[in-house]
C-alpha cells in the first residue's frame, strides 16, 4: 500500500476566513474522489491547525501502487480539480509517498 502526501501552502490572496472557506471546499471536493477514481482507496484532506507553519492542508491519499498513484495523478477528475481549486491559488506544494504495511 502506498500512501500520498502532499502539504499545500496557498496565496495570501485567501486568508482568514476566505482560506477557510476554499480549503472546505476542496476538502468536499477531493474527498468524494474515492467513488469516482478506482484505484484511490482513501483520501483525506487535513487542514493544518498549527498558524506557525506555512502549509495550509494535507492531502493524504492511499493506493496499491506507484502505478495506481500515477493513473490517479493523470485522472481527468482529479486534474479537473487541481485546475479549478488548488492551482489558481497556489504557493507551493511538497509530496512524498511512502510506503505503508
Amino acid at each position: 500500500m502506498i500512501q500520498h502526501i502532499v502539504l499545500f501552502e496557498l496565496t495570501d490572496e485567501l486568508s482568514g476566513s476566505k482560506k477557510t472557506k476554499h480549503v472546505g471546499e476542496i476538502r468536499e471536493a477531493f474527498e468524494k474522489l474515492p467513488t469516482q477514481i478506482e484505484c484511490l482507496r482513501s483520501l483525506r484532506i487535513y487542514p493544518n491547525i498549527n498558524s506557525h507553519e506555512h502549509y495550509d492542508f494535507a492531502l493524504i491519499a492511499e493506493l496499491e501502487s506507484m502505478s495506481d498513484v500515477e493513473n490517479y495523478s493523470r485522472h481527468e477528475k482529479h486534474v479537473a480539480l487541481v485546475q479549478e481549486l488548488i492551482k489558481p491559488y497556489l504557493r507551493s506544494r511538497a509530496a512524498v509517498d511512502i510506503e505503508i504495511s
